[in-house]
């Protein structure tokens, strides 16, 4: 797997060039062979094939989907089982819009902001889209470890997806345009940890939150919160965590203005540098004082 993870990165270098999307920077039959080699791997098969059936092998596994996609009860977990993170790489260059994805269990209509968004849940052929907006919100610009990183941001998203999961959603912004642009992103999580380290964080939690840049101060981030909070109040909970930099002033003013108040923590992320931030939704008094960007009141569920 080490051994996949760097050579697909050395074919993104040799391969990019500005000009093209993302995907279109990846040679397809690099990124197949690798997929089907890391197949052949976990399945203890010895390396001994050429690239064509290696390729063949890969192919085999995609035709599968292709049968299954349409199957209500095509099971995610199965697939994440017998297909690794490269699988779903090639799966984005080969199948492309043929991938289905819907989170099942539904628990938010659409939201028109009236800003020219709406809020909804996420589908699993807006995660390339996503996957953009976190790498451009959340690393440093460095052109030749921008695929590397959006790359492994996809796979990230793509396995930890909420198709069956009843307290764990994500959500996305997505421009009323025609052309529908997802430009906005926000995972938040209400499952018990499977492990009990002290470095998880406390539930319900909000996480990965960003916004496209050409559509940061619009009310975004304030909407896809906000959505948030009604969703973890279905579930039943009273608090909402998240964290965020000590240095990132913009956000902090934001937070407050929701009502996140600080709360010491010892247990994830740089303690001197990184802050947790509660709201207890019982107390809902910030939108009489009007200092949302976009408050419940203002929003059009359809």
């Amino acid at each position: 797997k080490i051994f996949c993870e760097i050579a697909l990165f050395i074919g993104i270098i040799l391969s990019s060039s500005s000009a093209l999307p993302l995907f279109d920077r990846i040679n397809p039959q690099f990124a197949v062979s690798l997929c089907a080699a890391h197949i052949l791997q976990k399945q203890g098969v010895q390396q001994r094939m050429g690239v064509p059936q290696f390729g063949e092998v890969m192919n085999q596994q995609l035709t599968m989907k292709r049968r299954y996609r349409n199957d209500a009860e095509y099971s995610h977990r199965r697939r994440k089982s017998r297909l690794g993170m490269y699988n779903n790489i090639a799966t984005e260059l080969v199948l492309d819009d043929e991938i289905l994805g819907q989170h099942r269990n539904r628990t938010l209509p659409d939201i028109d902001s009236g800003l020219g968004f709406t809020i909804r849940e996420a589908k699993y052929s807006d995660l390339p889209d996503v996957a953009r907006i976190i790498v451009e919100a959340f690393y440093p610009i460095k052109p030749l470890f921008n695929h590397y990183h959006m790359i492994k941001e996809l796979a990230r998203i793509q396995n930890n997806f909420p198709y069956d999961d009843s307290k764990h959603s994500m959500l996305v912004a997505v421009s009323n345009t025609d052309n529908k642009t997802v430009v906005g992103f926000v995972d938040i999580d209400a499952r018990e940890p499977k492990t009990k380290l002290p470095m998880n964080p406390p539930r319900p939690y909000l996480s990965d939150l960003a916004v496209d840049i050409y559509w940061r101060r619009k009310g975004i981030a304030s909407a896809l919160i906000v959505a948030c909070e009604m969703i973890v109040e279905g579930w039943g909970e009273d608090y909402l965590n998240l964290r965020v930099e000590a240095v990132n002033e913009p956000a902090l003013t934001m937070y407050a203005r929701l009502g996140y108040n600080f709360v010491e923590h010892h247990w994830f992320g740089k303690k001197d540098t990184t802050m947790l931030l509660r709201r207890c939704l019982s107390n809902d008094d910030r939108y009489a004082k009007g200092s949302a960007p976009s408050s419940k009141s203002s929003m059009i569920i359809k």
